[in-house]
């Protein structure tokens, strides 16, 4: 859809989160087959209905437990989420993974279960083949079970144990293993399982720690690494541990309330550090803006305004520049920012047209924060052409919707109805287009919207015949699950 989306979070740790993303999806099913398909039936079964396996996802999330039957059928479902499930026995364990999966491109590739407070050293043998793995209802596992989890490691393999509230040394060995491990649960480190823990993993999430000694955070900063480090729970950081800091490859530190300018110059010492998330700062000083300025990717979306002078230092980051807390910025402080043509500015609630003009320079203009805008605005605005955002308008003018179909992907997900003009006029675009807003439409606005390029209308509750026929000529289209058979149904005339 569009590669700054994956950007928003600083590239630092959400995008790498691969279970939980809240999609089941299966191999080896023809194109033109939805996940409500069901299950296929021998020659000489009887014409029974079986369940789909989005049915049967539902039933064991809801029951708690799952059947042998049901984990062998969900054992081509690339991603998994099964956290209402509060037992399985080993062989559904073995009939949920597929035998080598690990050297396999079918079967379960993430698994999210999160209900399991337990599991035998069976079941962490078989788990541990799966690519992406979330367990962070279990409390405690043995050093057996931590060594079978990551049996397999593979690049880019993740891990979450977030309930685990401490771990063992040899523990902390084993787990080093995997690529991505989130522990968010642990209160307490020693040196040892500092190093354990740094080993080979190159994105690691330490949240729950709220202290950390110079020497542990020298270990987890290796730079031979370039780890992506979380450590959300520090609220204060020492000058040395800054400049050890800066040796990884990106670091979120979201619980700093406060930063001396001395630490702000370690931390950007020699522009090594890929990124950095300081989402608890709420002021800056100058000083402190133009040694920020040197770090590639950086996230200060506590400030709740800055001076015309750091403006002009924060544009020179030369990555994403996240700063969704300003509700308001001046004319100058608009025209300095817009050098980067990464900044995100999404809590803005209005903005002149001095400002539209200088807003139009960014590839990627996000202002959902904006409830009103004026057809001057929306005009110079879409002089960008590339991807706008204004999610928190619910109405357009006709003016509007005219300039708006020169934007290449357009997000207008807070409008809950529109015109059949309006909609013919967004539709020359014939690019991306969200109106996840409306909940119903007219069968000339299905026309019209057919000939979108890639199309979203997930708030629609119904359509008609004529309405599906219509969409189903055009190009990429999401809609609600329960209405995509209609769809089908024509496309596959």
């Amino acid at each position: 859809m569009t590669k700054y989306k994956c950007f928003v979070a600083l590239s630092i740790i959400a995008v790498l989160v691969v279970v939980g993303c809240g999609e089941q999806t299966r191999k080896k099913e023809p194109v033109n087959k939805s996940v409500n398909a069901p299950l296929a039936e021998s020659v000489n079964a009887p014409s029974v209905e079986q369940p789909s396996i989005d049915e049967i996802i539902k039933e064991v999330n809801a029951s708690g437990t799952i059947t042998d039957e049901q984990a062998e059928s969900l054992n081509e479902v690339e991603i998994l989420i099964l956290n209402g499930l509060t037992s399985i026995s080993n062989e559904q364990a073995e009939n949920l993974i597929l035998e080598g999966l690990s050297l396999s491109i079918y079967g379960v590739r993430a698994l999210s279960l999160n209900g399991l407070t337990s599991i035998t050293d069976a079941q962490a043998e078989c788990l541990g083949k799966v690519k992406a793995l979330k367990l962070s209802g279990l409390t405690s596992i043995t050093n057996e079970q931590a060594e079978s989890l990551v049996s397999t490691p593979q690049y880019d393999d993740a891990l979450e144990l977030n309930g685990l509230a401490s771990i063992t040394d040899a523990q902390a060995k084993s787990l080093g293993k995997t690529y991505q491990l989130w522990l968010n649960g642990l209160t307490s480190l020693n040196d040892e399982q500092a190093k354990g823990l740094a080993n080979l993993t190159e994105t690691l999430q330490l949240n729950g720690l709220t202290s950390l000694t110079d020497v542990q955070v020298e270990i987890l900063s290796n730079y031979r690494a370039r780890r992506v480090l979380s450590l959300d729970g520090l609220t204060s950081i020492t000058d040395k541990q800054a400049e050890s800091l800066s040796k990884v490859s990106a670091i979120t530190l979201n619980g700093l309330a406060s930063l001396t300018d001395e630490q702000a110059a370690r931390l950007s010492k020699d522009g090594r550090l890929g990124g950095v998330e300081l989402g608890g700062l709420t002021s800056l000083t100058d000083a402190q803006a133009e040694s920020l300025s040197k770090i590639q990717s950086l996230v200060l979306n506590g400030l709740t305004s800055i001076t015309d002078e750091q403006a002009e230092s924060l544009a020179r980051v030369k990555g994403y520049l996240g700063l969704n807390g300003l509700t308001s910025i001046s004319d100058e402080q608009a025209e300095s920012l817009t050098c980067n043509e990464y900044v995100h500015l999404t809590g803005l609630t209005s903005i002149t047209d001095a400002q539209a003009e200088s807003l139009s320079k960014l590839e990627y203009i996000e202002l959902n924060g904006l409830t009103s805008i004026t057809d001057e605005q929306v005009e110079r605005l879409a002089k960008a052409e590339g991807y706008l955002e204004l999610n928190g308008l619910i109405t357009i003018s006709d003016e509007q919707a005219a300039s708006l179909n020169k934007v290449e992907s357009l997000y207008l997900n807070g409008l809950t109805t529109i015109t059949d003009e309006q909609v013919e006029k967004l539709a020359k675009a014939e690019g991306y287009l969200e109106l996840n807003g409306l909940t119903t439409i007219s069968d000339e606005q299905a026309a019209s919207l057919s000939k979108v390029e890639s199309l979203y209308l997930n708030g629609l509750t119904t359509i008609t015949d004529a309405q599906a026929e219509s969409l189903s000529k055009g190009g990429y289209l999401v809609v609600p699950e329960d209405l995509q058979p209609l769809i089908d149904k024509f496309r596959n005339e």
